[in-house]
């Protein structure tokens, strides 16, 4: 699968990218720790990286491939290392390496995934938020379909 269509419409990657950067950043600042759930293939992180200060961005998603993509594809090559973000791949929600955060962006992730692995993320949630961080995340109820993207409570 291409990098750009794990996360919807290739075609659509751009502008879906930027709105998220333009709907996140008047809500932060350059020294705000921000949580990526479900990076995927640096959608968000491709514009938010550069402008968060250095050791800001944390991303998490399940799929290390689609992370290591991203990062190739669609960052700039000296990002990593001028802004050494950090990324967690996980499938059980393992957020035992990330230290307090401020922001958490999870846009469509808890929409293809189960209950039960929606309570199992929040659980950790609250290992990394403080009583000032706040959470953005998008969701819609629908059909369970074991064959998405179902995450080990």
């Amino acid at each position: 699968m291409d990098h750009r269509s794990y996360v919807g419409s290739s075609g659509e990657f751009d502008r879906m990218g930027k709105w998220q950067f333009d709907y996140v950043t008047p809500k932060i600042t350059k020294k705000t720790r921000f949580l990526d759930l479900g990076c995927g293939s640096m959608r968000l992180g491709k514009h938010l990286i550069p402008w968060l200060n250095k050791g800001k961005y944390i991303g998490l998603d399940r799929n290390q491939q689609m992370i290591d993509a991203g990062i190739q594809k669609e960052l700039q090559p000296n990002t990593v290392e001028k802004k050494a973000p950090q990324y967690v791949a996980t499938t059980t929600w393992d957020m035992s390496n990330i230290k307090p955060v401020d922001f958490v962006w999870a846009q469509a992730v808890f929409n293809h995934i189960n209950i039960e692995s929606i309570q199992a993320c929040l659980r950790e949630l609250k290992n990394v938020m403080h009583s000032n961080s706040v959470f953005y995340f998008t969701y819609w109820p629908g059909v369970y379909n074991p064959q998405q993207m179902t995450l080990t409570p």
